[in-house]
Order: C-alpha cells, then sequence, then structure tokens
C-alpha cells in the first residue's frame, strides 16, 4: 500500500525515469544495428582461427602518394618481421597467416563503341587495386565474378550497374568490352553498389571502375597507392597498428597523440577497434581536433562512409549515456538517502538480533544449571531473559513458616511445567521491548525537538541579521 501511495505521488518522476530508459534502450538497439551491418569492418572476425586475436588494421595515404608495388613488398616483409619478432608463424596456424590489400585511384573516361553506335562516360574513377581486396569489400554481383590478383589475365574490370547501364543499356554484358585510354578491357562483372544510406552520400554520382593494379600502373604511371588495409594478429592491445605503423617509416617510439592534429601525410585506423565504446567516447572529447585537417589524406568512398557512421555512433553513444545518467543518478540518491533513514532502524534491528541470540544461549546455560542445583526452571527463565541477568535466588523454604503462611502449590506435570516457563518467558519478553519501543519513541520525540530549536535559533539568527 505504502509503495502505491509512493508511486502516485511521484508519478512525474516514474514517467521521466521510464522515458529515459525507453530512450536508451531505443538508442542502444539503433546503434548497434549501425554498427553491425559494416561488412568492410570485420575482416579480422571473419578470418580469426586458431584462437589468434587478429585486427584489421588500415593506412591512408595523401592524394599525391608516390608509393608503389615494390614499397608494398617491403611494407609486406616488415610486417612478417614483426609477427616473427613476436613467435607469430605460419606453423600456429592452418593456412596464410595474414592478409593484406591496396588500392590506388584515377579520374578518367570509359568508352565502347560497336557497329551499331557508341556510348561514353565521360568521368569514372578509376581504382586499380591488388592483394585480397574482394575479400575486404563484399560486392553484389549482378553478372559475371570479380577478378583475382592471380589470374592470368590481367585486363578485366568491374563496373558499377549505373555505368554498365549508361554504356550498353542492360546489366549482363560479362565479357563485353570497353575502351580506357584507348586500349580494350574485358568486363568480368557488374556490381550494384551498397544500399547504405552514408555509402551512397559518400559515392554521389560518381561511377566506379575497378581493374588489376598492375593493369592501372601502367595506364597512369605516376599514380602511387593511397589505400592500405590488413589483417593482422594482434597478441596485445595496439600490436597489430603499431606494427603497421613502423612498417610504413613512423618512429615506434613517437607515435600520435589523439589530442593532437595530425600533420603526417598519412593517417591510421584500427578498423576492428574504431567503434568501440571507448574509442566513439574518444572520438566524443576529441570532436575539435577532427574538425581541423593538417593533412590532405585521401579516403576512399568506402572510407569516408565508415567515418560518417563513426561519428553517428559516437553521437548515440553520448546520447544513450546523457538518459542512462538521470536514472543511475536518481538511483544513486535515493539509495543515500534510503541508507540515512534507514541506518538507526537497521541498528536497532541488528542490535536487538544480536541480544536476542546472547540472551537464549544465557538461557539455556542458566536452565540447565538450575536443574543440575534444583532451583526453580521458570525463576531462572524469566531472570536470564531481564537486563540485569542477576543470579537466580534460592526457592522459599517453607519449612519453618507459620501454617497460615504456607501455600498449597499444585504439582505440575513436566510438560506443564515447560508451558509455564515459555509463557512466563514471553510476558518478561514482551515487557522488554514495551520498554524499549518507548524509550525509542522518547529518543525521537527529543531528536524532533532539538531540530525545531535549531529551526527556532536560525530562523532567529536570519530575523537578528535583518
Amino acid at each position: 500500500m505504502k509503495v502505491l501511495i509512493w508511486c502516485r505521488d511521484h508519478i512525474r518522476f516514474l514517467a521521466c525515469l521510464l522515458f529515459c530508459l525507453l530512450a536508451a534502450l531505443i538508442l542502444t538497439i539503433a546503434e548497434n544495428q549501425l554498427v553491425g551491418k559494416q561488412y568492410s569492418q570485420q575482416e579480422a572476425e571473419r578470418w580469426a582461427a586458431n584462437d589468434i586475436r587478429y585486427h584489421q588494421v588500415s593506412a591512408f595515404m595523401q592524394s599525391d602518394s608516390q608509393i608503389t608495388k615494390d614499397m608494398i613488398s617491403e611494407v609486406r616483409s616488415t610486417l612478417q618481421s614483426k609477427l616473427t619478432d613476436a613467435s607469430i608463424t605460419e606453423e600456429s596456424v592452418t593456412g596464410r597467416l595474414w592478409i593484406d590489400a591496396y588500392a590506388a585511384m584515377h579520374d578518367s573516361s570509359i568508352s565502347k563503341l560497336t557497329d551499331i553506335g557508341s556510348a561514353s562516360v565521360d568521368s569514372v574513377q578509376i581504382i586499380g587495386v591488388g592483394g585480397d581486396f574482394f575479400q575486404f569489400h563484399l560486392f553484389d554481383m549482378i553478372s559475371g565474378s570479380v577478378f583475382s590478383e592471380n589470374d592470368i589475365s590481367k585486363d578485366r574490370v568491374v563496373l558499377d550497374e549505373n555505368t554498365a547501364w549508361t554504356l550498353f543499356g542492360a546489366y549482363d554484358i560479362a565479357g563485353k568490352t570497353v575502351t580506357i585510354e584507348g586500349r580494350q578491357f574485358v568486363i568480368a562483372g557488374v556490381y550494384k553498389p551498397s544500399e547504405n544510406k552514408y555509402e551512397k552520400y559518400a559515392r554521389g554520382n560518381q561511377s566506379y571502375l575497378f581493374m588489376d593494379f598492375n593493369t592501372f600502373q601502367s595506364l597512369f604511371d605516376g599514380t602511387g597507392i593511397t589505400v592500405y588495409e590488413a589483417v593482422l594478429p594482434n597478441p596485445v592491445k595496439g600490436f597489430a597498428l603499431t606494427a603497421l605503423k613502423t612498417a610504413f617509416g613512423e618512429d615506434e617510439e613517437t607515435t600520435l597523440s589523439d589530442s593532437a592534429v595530425s600533420f603526417s601525410d598519412k593517417e591510421y585506423v584500427d578498423n576492428t577497434d574504431r567503434f568501440s565504446k571507448l574509442q566513439l567516447y574518444k572520438k566524443i572529447w576529441n570532436l575539435p581536433k577532427l574538425m581541423m585537417r593538417g593533412n590532405a589524406v585521401a579516403y576512399p568512398y568506402w572510407e569516408n562512409a565508415e567515418r560518417s557512421i563513426e561519428m553517428k555512433a559516437a553521437f548515440l553513444l553520448a546520447l544513450r549515456t546523457l538518459f542512462l545518467a538521470f536514472p543511475v543518478i536518481s538511483f544513486a540518491i535515493w539509495l543515500v538517502l534510503t541508507v540515512k533513514r534507514e541506518y538507526h532502524k537497521w541498528k536497532a534491528f541488528v542490535k536487538g538480533t544480536i541480544e536476542k541470540a546472547i540472551d537464549r544461549r544465557y538461557a539455556k546455560a542458566a536452565a540447565k544449571r538450575a536443574e543440575k542445583e534444583g532451583v526453580d526452571r521458570a525463576q531462572i527463565v524469566i531472570d536470564a531473559l531481564s537486563d540485569e541477568k542477576e543470579k537466580p535466588t534460592e526457592p522459599v523454604q517453607t519449612e519453618n513458616l507459620p501454617d497460615e503462611e504456607k501455600q498449597e502449590e499444585p504439582a505440575l506435570s513436566e510438560e506443564e511445567l515447560m508451558e509455564k516457563i515459555v509463557r512466563e518467558a514471553k510476558i518478561s519478553w514482551k515487557k522488554r521491548k514495551e520498554q524499549e519501543e518507548l524509550m525509542e519513541i522518547r529518543r525521537q520525540e527529543q531528536i524532533e525537538a532539538r531540530r525545531k530549536e535549531r529551526e527556532a535559533e536560525e530562523e532567529q539568527e536570519s530575523k537578528d541579521e535583518i
């Protein structure tokens, strides 16, 4: 009943509490759905095996990067040395120990020429890829398939559906040819771009074409690699990211602080850890830094999409934290007030429990002693439960008393005697509890009187000051 009355008196508070908890739950679900759909950031989870922890890490370079395929070979060699130094070798896993991918980008045009007529797309971003690029980035193929670094033919390309439709008016065009920079290329397949709205924002109306990096390099000599991705063992926190930085020539002893604007010509990302709660809180804290740029690092469209998702996830986390703060703080205040209010009651309860346990043990010991000494057991129990715990007195000897003073006491059976003992003990205990309750009431009255005296004194002091 008291709970119902309290709820009625605090209906607004309970409504606010329920609203905050519901909002926090909705934001949690929204954040998990947003982060859980990022396929290109989850290669480490798919690759992990044999109880070895993996992290996906990336390096992004400036648009005028001069990094070549030979330099990527040196990066791979350095990463392998780092793993060997950490006693992580191919023998510890089944298959390859780690994988990587890289990409370079250049804007160009594409056309097709047939007996029927010609068509062209004036602005296409050509992306040359190497390594296991299509394992990191899943393409929804409408027709055909993607190419591989191990393919013998290096003149195969993959188009997006918009470019395919503009050129051919169809999607099932695998095996047909297109012209890029005066050279003929065979279409390996056509893919449907992701429906993720953030990736749509990042792509815009741009057309995309993917080709093997070796062919790309022969077409656009001097265009350097701007993206490198790897899935590496991460036996200790930060190992994979530190190894990647070292492989690209960064000083391992002076890694960049999260609180400083980067002026390096490269930026590094731990893709596996980027959506963790700690990293998202860091994003919120370092928001002023994120608004500033100290370099000209070129992000591919998929990374731009992930950075947008990262910021939205951080915003949802911050909002959820604010909604959870109200019920958490309210609970803490309630707990403190409850402890303060119930302290004396609990103290009295604990004290009474201890005293009752002591009294019971004392009463049992006194009763046993009485049996041995022939003393009245009922009197022993009553005296044992009294505050003074006085030693029981000897029963009155009636042999020498006058006849008129002698009292005839009926003989009691053992069961009746025990009932009498218990009854008299309960009466004694009830009186004692009544005394304690009376003392508690008087103590509360004294406290209330002192409180009123203090309020009166404070009020008088206020009047005197005025």
